[in-house]
């Protein structure tokens, strides 16, 4: 996220961009490659061995000691950290909206009114997040927010973060 946002945000935006607190390598032959998650959810079993109430509390902490807690905010998310964005725009204060990209959201988790914005942009070439399983989620969470919400589906677009989707996101900013 921070070699993609970082230099294309406006100055008088502050940015905060953590890496999830829990480390998940991927061994390569050669090197280990350092990656980061938000919680940890067992597919096989459908259950969460962390949920995503942790690392929300994590980011309200943060985000409170560093001064932010009364500023507004937009949460930008991406892939886990899209999925996590509802849930800690619930802790956080003054979060006007997220944004979630190439992400589902776990809408059955979640309050039946929400006070955001709600937007989605995701990859129709995603192979990691099927997309129409993303959209369907998507249009559930719509239900619970009476202010803006889009999903938007670029059509040569991945799973990985490239500059049309970063494009859409600065868009909706």
């Amino acid at each position: 996220m921070k070699q993609y946002f970082h230099n294309l945000i406006p100055e008088d935006f502050d940015i905060l961009i953590p890496n999830g607190p829990f480390p998940i390598p991927k061994i390569r032959r050669d090197y280990i490659e350092k990656r980061y998650a938000w919680y940890f959810f067992d597919r096989h079993t459908g259950k969460y061995d962390i949920d995503y109430s942790f690392p929300s509390n994590l980011l309200k902490e943060l985000v409170s000691s560093l001064g932010y807690a009364n500023t507004s905010k937009t949460i930008i998310g991406y892939s886990q950290g899209g999925y996590l964005s509802p849930f800690a725009a619930l802790e956080l204060n003054q979060v006007e909206s997220i944004i979630g990209i190439g992400c589902t959201y776990k809408w059955q988790f979640l309050p039946d009114e929400l006070p955001y914005n709600i937007y989605s942009i995701h990859g129709k070439k995603d192979q990691i997040v099927e997309i129409d399983n993303s959209r369907e989620h998507f249009e559930e969470l719509k239900k619970r927010t009476k202010l803006q919400s889009s999903y938007i589906c670029l059509e040569n677009s991945a799973h990985e973060l490239d500059a049309d989707m970063v494009n859409e996101a600065l868009k909706l900013l």
